[in-house]
């Protein structure tokens, strides 16, 4: 069990912190929204011994107060609830049970989502809709688009407690659902399972994408591997898509980006075998640097990680921003080899020695094609401003960081600024030529010292470029450090 559970007792026996010791028994979890704007109660160094005698139900918030209901009537004793199981005023005991959540989840019996409860305050009950009249049609697609306001979903940090349970009931204003790692059902056709349609962007089918047991579509099929070893690279392209989508929910803090993703990272880790770094797994490090985002953006204002990392990107305005990888990378592959950068070298410091959680820094040394980028003769064009628009012939650079610039910004970049050519991908459409990305780099007139050897620069964005002759040579071979 983890360190700390919620001893729930019975009707007649108030709950209380129960510190486990190491004792192994069944408990349930709870994923719900903190809100915004709630102060929740929380356990802290100065009130957990009182805690450990009593915690009055009527001084919880409604949602927790109907989890303990359902976890009672289930028949289970221990419920975990991160804000009063995780000393909140601790950073030490707050990383410390970081590290442990992936395996708080995959070990749970039970994963309650209060799916409909926009915060604590929010009963889980409350949220449901109690008219339900009329007759519904019986079909597998249709029932998936019912499940109606779900503010947990919309939380970064609630995607890894959709998944890794073995199993978790959803309760929206729409009715239940009841998933686990083979099958998923809905209150409103419990004869018809959801793993029957298309949609990846659903608590249920995210958590069978993971979940090798189900495979019930034949691209899919040929994505995910059967055996730990077999062709990871292909299993690479769930980590995109599931990335995906993990950017566009919410975080309270920037400083969770990496952390509130940690629990999938470790469990990916421990089925494909490969190392992450920073957000990106070496053994796909070439593929991993190809992010884009759409809509407004701009770098965060505190370090997140390496600038070639994805968790640097800090959306302006977060309905407007999706992260993007190239397109079908489960069928893509390098076209031309010899002109495709390489992977050399890489120093990483992590918080709290953690290779899941924060980054203190990160530097990487690439080998590839290089040249330098010229704002006035290259035919190239800045994408995402309003008004602008390229042609097939121009090269698309699509700025990581774009405060500061304008649609009419001819001198963005750095003088000495340059493309590192990542690669050369099929399109995913027949008629349409290969795709050529490069990373844009600009200097930062210093020397790494890990790496003085080679000039240092970060990356600012990431360009495209048609496959025309005259774009696609004059390539020089060289080693850059980017940190």
């Amino acid at each position: 069990m983890p360190t700390r559970v919620l001893d729930i007792g019975d009707s007649a026996t108030p709950p209380r912190i129960f510190v486990t010791h190491g004792r192994m028994g069944e408990y349930a979890t709870l994923s719900y929204c903190w809100g915004k704007d709630y102060q929740q109660p929380i356990t802290t160094t100065l009130n957990l011994e009182h805690r450990r005698t009593t915690l009055y139900l009527t001084s919880l918030p409604p949602v927790f107060q109907d989890a303990i209901k359902i976890v009672r009537r289930l028949g289970y004793r221990y419920l975990w609830i991160d804000s009063l199981c995780i000393l909140q005023n601790s950073v030490d005991d707050w990383n410390a049970e970081l590290v442990k959540m992936q395996q708080y989840y995959i070990g749970s019996s039970l994963n309650i989502i209060a799916a409909a409860a926009e915060d604590p305050t929010c009963g889980i009950f409350d949220s449901a809709d109690l008219l339900r009249d009329g007759v519904r049609y019986a079909n597998s697609h249709w029932a998936r688009f019912i499940q109606g306001q779900n503010f947990v979903q919309t939380r970064a940090w609630t995607l890894q407690e959709e998944i890794l349970p073995p199993r978790s009931i959803l309760y929206t204003n729409g009715g239940i659902y009841w998933l686990c790692n083979h099958e998923s059902f809905t209150e409103t056709s419990p004869a018809l399972p959801l793993t029957k349609g298309r949609c990846l962007h659903s608590a249920s089918h995210n958590k069978l994408l993971f979940n090798l047991a189900v495979r019930w579509d034949k691209q899919y099929q040929r994505a995910l591997p059967k055996q730990k070893d077999e062709d990871n690279e292909r299993f690479f392209y769930w980590w995109y898509e599931i990335l995906n989508e993990y950017v566009e929910r919410e975080l309270s803090f920037d400083r969770d980006r990496l952390p509130g993703i940690a629990g999938l990272a470790k469990e990916f880790a421990r089925r494909t075998n490969a190392q992450y770094l920073c957000g990106l797994w070496r053994e796909s490090f070439i593929t991993g640097l190809c992010w884009n985002g759409n809509g407004v953006r701009n770098k965060s204002s505190e370090y997140l990680g390496p600038t070639w990392s994805w968790a640097t990107v800090d959306p302006m305005n977060k309905d407007g921003f999706r992260l993007c990888y190239i397109r079908h990378l489960d069928e893509t592959s390098f076209l031309d080899p010899d002109n495709t950068a390489e992977f050399v070298d890489i120093h990483v410091v992590n918080e709290a020695q953690d290779p899941y959680g924060r980054v203190k820094e990160g530097v990487v040394i690439l080998e590839g094609p290089s040249r330098k980028l010229n704002t006035l003769s290259d035919p190239f064009y800045v994408d995402s401003f309003q008004g602008t628009r390229g042609s097939s012939d121009q090269i698309r650079c699509t700025l990581d960081d774009q405060s500061g610039y304008s649609a009419d910004s001819s001198g963005f970049a750095h003088p000495d600024s340059i493309y590192l050519r990542l690669g050369r991908w099929r399109s995913i459409f027949e008629d349409e030529p290969h795709e050529i990305f490069a990373l844009l780099l600009e200097p930062t007139g210093k020397r790494n010292v890990h790496f003085s050897e080679y000039i240092e620069y970060r990356r600012v964005g990431l360009a495209e470029f048609p496959p025309n002759d005259e774009l696609t040579e004059g390539w020089i071979k060289q080693k850059v450090t980017i940190i």
